[in-house]
């Protein structure tokens, strides 16, 4: 047994209540600290609800969603704890980039100059800054953006 000191906040902003318990640090401990059946129902609720999530990952996905006896299969595959590999983050960010408008693109581009130090004024959406689908001119060494219109077409 290790004391273990719990934290509770009320709400996401309200005061932190802390206490301190002595809790086990091996399931044998665990058992007789709680007894077999709890520690077992609680280990139960939660592989449930992490089921849970992963199958309402898999039917809401946006690229292949499946539902019925493939959703059936993926969950005969499934550990609990277990995530699947989430993917290169830069091919995320290009994919979700190439959703944008050329005006959120601009709008994102402003910023991007203004955090690393190259200010430039941050259009506003709307103000008709990103139309025409002229060039912007690059600073020396500043690596052109690459164009990511092509992802779009399906």
């Amino acid at each position: 047994m290790k004391p273990l000191t719990i934290t509770a906040r009320i709400g996401k902003t309200g005061p932190a209540h802390k206490a301190t318990i002595s809790f086990a640090e091996n399931l044998e401990e665990l058992v007789d600290q709680f007894d077999e059946n709890i520690v077992f129902q609680q280990a139960k609720a939660q592989i449930i609800v992490g089921l849970q999530g992963f199958m309402r990952s898999k039917a809401t996905s946006e690229k292949n969603p499946i539902t019925g006896d493939a959703l059936q299969t993926e969950v005969e595959k499934w550990t609990p704890g277990a995530r699947a590999p989430q993917g290169n983050r830069v091919e995320k960010l290009r994919d979700r980039l190439s959703k944008l408008s050329d005006e959120e693109r601009a709008v994102l581009r402003a910023q991007l100059l203004e955090m690393s130090g190259q200010a430039a004024a941050v259009p506003q959406p709307g103000d008709g800054a990103s139309q025409g689908g002229q060039a912007q001119p690059q600073q020396a060494g500043q690596a052109a953006p690459s164009d990511t219109r092509q992802t779009r077409r399906r």
